[in-house]
C-alpha cells in the first residue's frame, strides 16, 4: 500500500490523474474506457459520439470537450462553416485534440487567427484530433472525412507516443471498433501487485512492456517503419484529392527539455522524413533546439506537470512555430 500511494515512479498515467486503477496497454483499456464513458456512436471508427459534451479532468485541469455532428472537437453545422474557405484539416491524437486547453484556445484556432491576420484568404483549421489515436487509426478517419470535408490542406502530427502506441497494438485483432489483445500473465500482477511493478524495475530497462532496451529497440524501429510508410500512403491519398499534406512532428516535456528525443529509430524516422523532398516537415523540436539560448519562457510553463499534455501557453507557442514553418513553405 505504501509504494501504492507514495512511490510516484511506479505510478501509471491513469493511476497519477484519474485514481488508483490501472489500464494495461495490452487490453487497450483506454479505448475500452472511453467507449464507455462516452458511449461512442458516430457512423466514423475511432470518433466520439456525436453532438456530446466531455469533460476532460485530471488533477492538473479541467476542461469541457465540445463535440459536433462529426464527433470530432469543432462547431457544429462545420460544413456550411468552411464554405468558401481555404481548409486546412488536422488529425492525429490527443495534442491535436488540444487536451489541457480551453475550447477556444486550441492550437488550430490560434494557428487559424494567425493565418486570416497575415492574409487576405479565409482560413479554417479544421481540429479532427482523436485522443488515443495513432497515424494509422488517423488515416482511417481522414479517409472517412474527406469525402464530407473536402479539405484543401492536411496536417498529421506525430510524436515518440505513436511509435510506443504502434508497438503496444501490434497483432491486435479488431472487434466492433476495438483493437483487443490477449493480455500476458504478468500484467496481472503488474495491475494489482506494486512490489511485483517495483521487482519489474530491477530487472526491465522498461518494465511497463517487460522489456529491456535491445528488445524494444527492435520494435520501436519496426514501429517507426510502419509510420513512415503510413506516411507515404497518406502522402499518396493525399495527392489523388489534390490536398497539400503537412507532417507535424512534437515533443514531449522530456524531450523539450533535453532539446533531443529519447529513441535513436524515432530520430532515423524524422530524418527520413526531412530527406525525403516530396514530404513538407514541421518539427517543433527544431525551433527549441536552435533557439535554446535566446528562450525566455521555462519549459515547465509549457506542460502540464503530472498529466503531461501541454498547457495553453504550450499551444499557443506550438500555433506560432507551425505558422512560422507554414510561411518558411510559401504557404500564404
Amino acid at each position: 500500500m505504501s509504494l501504492r500511494v507514495f512511490a510516484e515512479k511506479y505510478q501509471s498515467y491513469s493511476e497519477k490523474n484519474y485514481g488508483l486503477f490501472y489500464i494495461s496497454p495490452y487490453t487497450n483499456g483506454y479505448d475500452l474506457l472511453k467507449n464507455k464513458l462516452w458511449n461512442t456512436n458516430t457512423g466514423f471508427e475511432h470518433c466520439h459520439k456525436k453532438n456530446s459534451n466531455y469533460i476532460f479532468q485530471t488533477k492538473d485541469f479541467s476542461y469541457t470537450h465540445k463535440y459536433n455532428e462529426l464527433g470530432i472537437r469543432e462547431k457544429s453545422e462545420l460544413v456550411e462553416l468552411i464554405k468558401d474557405k481555404t481548409t486546412i484539416l488536422t488529425i492525429c491524437d490527443s495534442f491535436t485534440e488540444g487536451v489541457g486547453t480551453h475550447q477556444d484556445s486550441t492550437w488550430q484556432i490560434l494557428l487559424q487567427k494567425r493565418l486570416n491576420d497575415s492574409s487576405q484568404n479565409n482560413y479554417y483549421v479544421i481540429n479532427a484530433g482523436i485522443s488515443g489515436h495513432d497515424p494509422e487509426m488517423s488515416i482511417e478517419l481522414y479517409t472517412q472525412l474527406d469525402s464530407i470535408l473536402h479539405p484543401d490542406n492536411l496536417m498529421l502530427s506525430i510524436s515518440e507516443n505513436d511509435m510506443l502506441d504502434l508497438i503496444n497494438r501490434r497483432n491486435c485483432k479488431k472487434t466492433n471498433s476495438y483493437l483487443i489483445k490477449k493480455q500476458p500473465l504478468g500484467y496481472y500482477f503488474y495491475s494489482w501487485s506494486y512490489i511485483f511493478r517495483a521487482v519489474s524495475h530491477v530487472f526491465y530497462d522498461y518494465p511497463e512492456f517487460f522489456m529491456n532496451k535491445d528488445e524494444l529497440n527492435e520494435l520501436e524501429i519496426e514501429a517507426c517503419t510502419k509510420i513512415y510508410n503510413q506516411i507515404l500512403a497518406l502522402q499518396q491519398k493525399a495527392n489523388d484529392k489534390n490536398t497539400n499534406l503537412y507532417i507535424i512532428t512534437f515533443p514531449d516535456f522530456h524531450a523539450c527539455q533535453n532539446y533531443d528525443y529519447q529513441s535513436n529509430a524515432y530520430k532515423d524516422l524524422i530524418n527520413k522524413l526531412k530527406n525525403n523532398e516530396d514530404i513538407i516537415l514541421i518539427d517543433i523540436l527544431d525551433f527549441y533546439q536552435n533557439n535554446q539560448n535566446a528562450f525566455i519562457i521555462p519549459i515547465t510553463y509549457l506542460y502540464w506537470p503530472i498529466d503531461g499534455h501541454m498547457t495553453p501557453l504550450g499551444y499557443r507557442m506550438w500555433s506560432e512555430i507551425v505558422f512560422t514553418g507554414l510561411l518558411e513553405n510559401n504557404f500564404l
